[in-house]
């Protein structure tokens, strides 16, 4: 038992310093981005500036993040995590690619595809919605946190139906009370997963995208600017 012990706290103890070995070249690569100017530029400056920063990590590393980076599993985690990281994290790098996604924004931006009627035929036959891409507005009436940092939204439509949204967006818009435009994935639940704590429907929505109805500002999943670009034109981006 103090075995286990021991190795569940060395375990979550090299968790935390892979996160945070992960934040802190995420904060330099910000910095080394500060003058980016133009959305065109951003990938060839992200290249470089994850090169610097990787080596300069490197050269500059603690005792513990030597042990990160001789560990290929760890040290993997962070190098992944990084692009998400920044997209989430660093304001110019947000705003560029905000601004990118809604640059061709038109009269019909935005649009929706799921309500009263969509609704009804997804709770009789949801194997058939299953990873579908839907957009709607809906009321949050309660938000839930089944993970850390991932609420998990009851939301009102607009007819009065009820239905769950786990949200993947880092936003300040999932709040009780708010009006809030979804687009994310249709996805069967079962039993056996942490929805069922909460209702029994069947199915929720995975959302990546969240428009705030009263500042009409959006937040989006780092790496989800092509759906987002599309949705921005007009267009229900294509899923399954």
């Amino acid at each position: 038992m103090t075995f286990l012990f021991l190795l569940i706290v060395t375990c979550d103890s090299l968790a935390q310093e892979t996160e945070k070995f992960a934040k802190k070249i995420a904060d330099n690569m910000c910095t080394c981005l500060s003058e980016v100017d133009k959305y065109e530029l951003l990938k060839s400056k992200l290249d470089s500036c994850y090169d610097k920063e990787i080596n300069q990590a490197a050269i500059n590393a603690t005792p513990e993040e030597i042990k990160i980076i001789g560990s290929i599993t760890e040290f993997n985690k962070v190098k992944s995590s990084l692009e998400g990281l920044i997209k989430s994290n660093c304001d110019v790098v947000r705003q560029l690619v905000e601004k990118h996604v809604q640059a061709s924004r038109s009269a019909k931006a935005f649009p929706t595809n799921f309500d009263s009627k969509e609704y009804k035929q997804a709770r009789k036959r949801p194997e058939e919605w299953n990873g579908k891409i839907v957009a709607l507005d809906g009321e949050i009436l309660e938000v839930k946190y089944p993970l850390p940092n991932k609420p998990y939204l009851k939301v009102r439509m607009g007819d009065g139906q009820v239905i769950w949204i786990g949200s993947m967006v880092s936003s300040s818009y999932d709040k009780v009370g708010n009006h809030v435009r979804f687009l994310g994935y249709f996805s069967v639940t079962s039993k056996d997963d942490f929805s069922g704590t909460y209702h029994d429907f069947g199915f929720h929505i995975v959302a990546f995208g969240e428009i705030d109805h009263r500042t009409k500002q959006l937040a989006m999943l780092p790496g989800s600017e092509s759906q987002i670009k599309e949705w921005s034109a007009g267009q229900i981006p294509k899923g399954k």
